[in-house]
């Protein structure tokens, strides 16, 4: 294609490009860094990811040829890092990997010489240009950008990457300047062949019309009827050119879709009379200037994760040589999915052969020649692409040789029977006629086109319409002789595959299949559940519990996301809000920030007539909604306590009395506002309510420490219920708390399990199981001074029933008896029910005599003493007091959050945290596979298997393929009739397989358990996901997590069992989320895939649902997003739909 200048370009757009598009999944910055630089430069490059990379340019080497003196191959000598490595600059070359970095180079100053002056197309003012990308980063983001037309790599004739323009005969020695291609043609069939935007943006120009805020496009002012101008997110300037027609929709000021259609392939405009898309990308260079954006390899990556082939013969570009001159044909840029090239085969014109990926020819007569390169891989899989050869007799230049186009549509999906399309125009002559044959043994077949006479004429191509009647890979030969006497001749490859029609689709049959007996699919993941189960192991011995408490410890705090929190750093702000004065005692209300923002109200009780330092008591309610810490069991002990001598520091439970924002402050649950303790946002980040809860423990300590009446080696820490929670979890966590006394609350985790109980999200961290249970928090106050009470036997069995207390308590008791300090621990059964009663507080009272020494003990007495109001216990909050919901909101912001491009997280890293969210085993086990059966069915065959993805679990898989079939293998789940008929029609087999959980497995309805996120888990699931539900959050088991661990070991088995050379997913259904979580964490068991998402980012997730917004994997948000996902899958194709997403499947 020729591109004619007609304005002189503005270089300064005069409306900002960001507030024109608004491409939600494109980046502001590409993934690669641009350089230019002279002949001895240097520069230090900073890497999209953080890095940085030196490279100097050394040396050009240029090779012209000797007709033209056009250059036919730049060599570029470099040196990254203080390696040196050699590069081809553009002509069909991709990046090279060498040093830690990716490296191009796109153009060199050389190609400005003697070059067609219409337009400056590079804006390149040194001597070459220069790419650069992390080592192993996508060359695009995935899910950004897409092959912009809908047909095979290399259908047809192209010229791209600064190749001298040939097909329409312009690659000629008749004086005129050289047309270097410095865009990407790609020929196909005029009239049907689908052009679609390879990005989303916005439409600045189509059809000649254009927004007039954009009146200076990097390209033609407004554009020709036949193009369409789109700017990105990043103001790169799309132009898709020659379109014989342009989609209603694709209108000035209207956005497009990526893969959205934009028109039809064609020969308008400048396209020099044969039928192509001219497609190219502007940008801002390192000179200021605009120029092309080199886009050879975003078609290469675009085309291979949407079709992923396997294998690709590369025998590009096309070659201009005299008569008797050498010509080095090239093939090494073929490409294999699966290993190293097996074979490269040449079949030449003359029908001699030769073998290897480069040889040598010379020819003896003018002519346009096309020569076959095969490639072939291990398994047997072939490709072909086809040499252009333009030799001329320098004897007598103006003798020039015709030049021929062909193409054909369908190039995808064409059955025996189906009508192909296939189009021929030659150049250069009108003599003579073209000759086709089609390589399935049929007739010659001739046609004759107008010679490119009238380049736009409509009937320009000849056409003829031919059918295959059997399967196979067909190699098309069409030629022509012209006026000189000189042939030219060109080749198409055709593949007619054994797809199936309609009414042979009984394959579908297999997908109803059952393959589990009845009672192991019920029962599977409740029993699974069970084996998880396994007590957390006793220390043996005394060194071995020292030798791990920290660490322990330290686990704990991580989980919790308090590992960076504690000690804290910032000011307590105590304010005193004045004091109450009674016999024996007074009280002064304050508050203290537990986090910073966080306003606790607190009221510490210090005794008169103190000549000493005494002990300091933390003494906290439960969820005593309304009052809290005015409730008057909790000022009777808290009075009690101070007569003994001690100073007790009483602060207002999470969510309760003055830090109630429920609608009515006394209402009995006050479920509402900014502390609810029901907000489930906090779920995406790796911080949880239960570090709020701990740190207000902590700080309170730190209050009491902080007191010069204090002694801070004898503090102590009670509370019942909820304030038990805090007491064992802060006994735990903080060695200044020599005596606990945790009330009413101490059970197993377990038995919350079992029961699917206690859905106070404040007490139940995520993955808080895998490590420790309640008894292991207990165990962690060791030696220090224990005493747990528990609720009389029978009144309490909801949430804490007197044996699971029992269990915590004995496995505590073990490693107090490791530490000889059995005596300071004890279990109290009280003759009461749930609550902070007097037996109990008698109990207390005792304890804290035995092991603080307050200096008036009075044994186990209660003293009466006087209650006071609500009102006059209050201590007044800011009006601006931060909530649980602000500071949430705080922990959710939008990634990426590093401020330093070092500190940002390799890939590597990036995965290991994916995968330690998700649950997966380290390590993972074997996967194990028993065939149970398999059938043929016409030109289907089917094996039934039942996969182990790890001990417990079976799930039903059903391998399709075509009789004798082997290759590459798409994984389907959920029994997806419309994912397994793609895979198949893509000449793949397919292992259609049951999630755990769902398909057989699943059974009963769902709906009801709050576990999950919502739709569409609970349908899928039915009571199959009720059963595990409560064990999936605190072992750190998500189901999404678990069903990539399903998906992964299925691309195992593939690759181990079925040998399978790659795998990939289809997963447009609903369970397109597991599959993209499966594809990041190893991309190099599932290489590549098709999934369709709800959302487009998880923060869609919790601005849409808010406080209810539950994380199906807790922690995801704290570094990554779907965005950031979809980056560490770069085989991945991911796609928004926002509606319900089904299946149509078997059950």
């Amino acid at each position: 294609m020729r591109i004619h200048m007609h304005r002189t370009l503005v270089l300064l757009l005069l409306v900002p490009i960001a507030s024109q598009s608004d491409v939600r999944n494109g980046p502001r910055e590409p993934l690669f860094r641009t350089v230019d630089l002279n002949l001895g430069e240097s520069e230090e490059v900073e890497l999209s990811d953080g890095t940085r990379a030196k490279v100097k340019l050394i040396d050009i080497e240029e090779t012209r040829d000797g007709l033209r003196s056009a250059i036919r191959q730049a060599r570029v000598k470099v040196e990254v890092n203080g390696k040196a490595v050699t590069l081809v600059s553009a002509t069909y070359h991709l990046p090279v990997t060498v040093a830690g970095v990716q490296i191009d180079c796109p153009v060199t100053k050389g190609y400005y010489r003697n070059c067609d002056p219409f337009e400056d197309s590079w804006g390149l003012d040194k001597d070459a240009r220069l790419r650069l990308w992390p080592a192993g980063s996508p060359w695009m983001p995935p899910g950004t950008f897409v092959y912009p037309v809908r047909q095979r790599w290399f259908a047809s004739a192209t010229q791209m990457a600064n190749e001298p323009a040939f097909v329409d005969g312009g690659d000629a020695p008749s004086g005129r300047k050289i047309y270097y291609h410095s865009g990407l043609d790609i020929g196909g069939c005029e009239g049907l062949v689908e052009v679609v935007a390879a990005r989303e943006g916005l439409v600045v120009s189509a059809g000649g019309e254009a927004l007039p805020e954009y009146p200076d496009l990097p390209f033609y002012v407004r554009g020709g009827y036949d193009y369409v101008y789109i700017v990105d997110s990043q103001g790169w300037f799309y132009r898709y050119a020659h379109l014989k027609s342009i989609d209603p929709a694709v209108r000035p000021g209207q956005r497009v879709k990526m893969g959205q259609k934009l028109g039809v392939l064609c020969k308008e405009g400048s396209s020099g009379g044969w039928a192509h898309l001219h497609f190219d990308i502007k940008s801002r260079q390192p000179s200021g200037k605009w120029g092309i954006q080199e886009g050879y390899a975003f078609l290469w990556e675009a085309y291979h994760r949407e079709y992923a082939p396997q294998l690709v013969a590369v025998a590009r570009p096309h070659h201009l040589a005299s008569v008797g001159e050498k010509v080095v044909l090239d093939g090494s840029r073929s490409w294999c999915a699966t290993d190293k090239i097996a074979h490269y085969e040449w079949t030449f014109g003359d029908g001699s052969t030769a073998a290897g990926p480069q040889v040598e020819r010379t020819y003896d007569r003018p002519g346009t020649y096309s020569e076959i390169l095969k490639v072939a891989d291990s398994q047997g899989r072939v490709d072909y692409d086809f040499a252009a050869v333009q030799v001329l007799d320098k004897a007598e230049p103006d003798k020039l040789p015709p030049t021929i186009h062909a193409s054909y549509a369908p190039t995808f999906g064409i059955r025996p029977g189906d009508p192909v399309t296939f189009k021929v125009r030659t150049f250069r002559t009108t003599a003579g006629s073209e000759t086709w044959d089609f390589g399935d043994g049929s007739p010659p077949v001739t046609v004759r086109s107008d010679g490119n006479a009238e380049p736009l004429s409509p009937n320009g191509y000849a056409e003829t319409v031919h059918r295959y009647a059997k399967p196979g890979h067909y190699l098309v030969r069409v030629e022509r002789t012209g006026h000189t006497g000189a042939r030219a001749a060109t080749h198409l490859q055709v593949r007619v595959d054994e797809t199936p029609t309609a009414a042979d689709e009984r394959w579908q049959s297999w997908l109803e299949r059952r393959l589990l007996p009845a009672d192991e699919a019920k029962s599977m993941m409740s029993h699974f559940v069970e084996t998880q189960f396994k007590p957390l192991p006793l220390p043996e011995s005394h060194e071995i519990w020292e030798s791990r408490r920290e660490a322990l410890r330290q686990e704990v705090l991580r989980i919790l996301g308090l590992d960076d929190l504690v000690p804290a750093k910032w000011d307590l702000a105590i304010q005193q809000k004045g004091t109450i004065r009674r016999e024996g005692y007074r009280i002064e209300k304050s508050t203290f920030e537990s986090y910073p923002g966080m306003t606790v109200p607190a009221l510490v009780y210090v005794p008169e007539g103190i000549k000493e330092r005494v002990p300091g008591i933390v003494s906290i309610s439960g969820h005593t909604y309304a009052l809290s810490k005015a409730a008057d069991y909790i000022q009777q002990r808290n009075v009690n306590l101070a007569l003994r001598g001690c100073v007790v520091l009483s602060y207002d439970y999470i969510d309760c009395g003055e830090r109630n924002t429920g609608p009515d402050p006394f209402h009995r649950k006050p479920y509402g506002g900014g502390n609810d303790h029901g907000i489930r946002s906090f779920s995406f980040s790796s911080r949880t309510p239960t570090a709020l809860e701990v740190l207000d423990g902590i700080r309170a300590v730190d209050v009491l420490v902080n007191r010069p009446e204090v002694d801070p080696e004898r503090i102590g820490f009670t509370g019942e219920s909820g304030g038990s929670n805090s007491t064992y979890w802060v006994a735990a966590l903080d060695p200044r708390v020599k005596v606990a006394v945790p009330v009413s609350s101490v059970t197993t985790f377990d038995y919350w399990i079992r029961t699917d109980g206690n859905w106070d999200w404040h007490q139940r961290p995520p993955g808080i199981r895998r490590i420790a249970d309640i008894g292991t928090l207990l165990a962690l106050h060791a030696p220090r001074p224990l005493l747990v009470i528990s609720s009389r036997r029978g009144t309490d069995d909801q949430e804490f029933p007197l044996d699971e207390a029992e269990k915590s308590f004995q496995w505590a008791k073990h490693v107090y008896r490791l530490l000889a300090a059995e005596d300071a621990v004890d279990h109290y059964e009280s003759t009461t029910e749930h609550g902070y009663q007097e037996d109990k507080r008698r109990r207390l009272y005792r304890w804290v005599e035995r092991w603080l020494k307050p200096p008036a003990p009075k044994g186990d007495v209660e003293l009466a003493t006087k209650v006071e109001t609500f009102d006059e216990l209050r201590c007044g909050l800011p009006k601006d007091n931060r909530t649980l919901r602000d500071i949430y909101a705080e922990w959710l912001k939008p990634l990426p959050r590093t401020v330093h491009p070092s500190d940002r997280p390799s890939d590597a890293e990036l995965r290991v945290f994916l995968q330690k969210r998700l649950g997966l085993p380290d390590p993972v086990p074997d996967v194990k596979g028993e065939r149970i059966g398999q059938e043929e069915k016409g030109l289907w065959s089917a094996e039934f298997w039942l996969l182990e993805p790890e001990p417990g679990i079976r799930l039903p898989a059903i391998l399709i393929r075509r009789k004798g079939q082997d290759g590459p293998i798409t994984l389907v789940q959920g029994r997806d009739k419309e994912a397994a008929a793609r895979a198949l029609a893509a000449d793949r087999r397919v292992l259609v397989f049951d999630l755990r959980g769902t398909g057989e497995m699943r059974h009963g309805e769902g709906g009801t358990w709050p576990s999950m996120a919502g739709p569409p888990w609970p349908e899928l699931l039915g009571e199959a996901g009720a059963s595990m539900s409560n064990w999936a959050w605190f072992a750190e088991r998500p189901w999404p997590g678990m069903w990539a661990l399903d998906l992964l070991q299925a691309a195992r088995f593939c690759r181990e069992k079925l040998s399978a050379p790659c795998v990939s997913v289809d997963a447009e259904n609903p369970y397109g989320w597991p599959a993209l979580l499966a594809g990041a964490a190893a991309p190099e068991l599932i290489a590549s895939g098709s999934v369709r998402l709800r959302l487009a980012s998880l923060h869609d997730d919790v601005r849409a649902r808010g406080d209810h917004a539950l994380a199906d994997v807790p922690g995801m948000l704290e570094r990554l997003d779907i965005p950031q996902l979809r980056a560490l899958w770069p085989g991945g194709q991911v796609s928004v739909e926002r509606s319900n997403l089904s299946i149509k499947s078997g059950f």
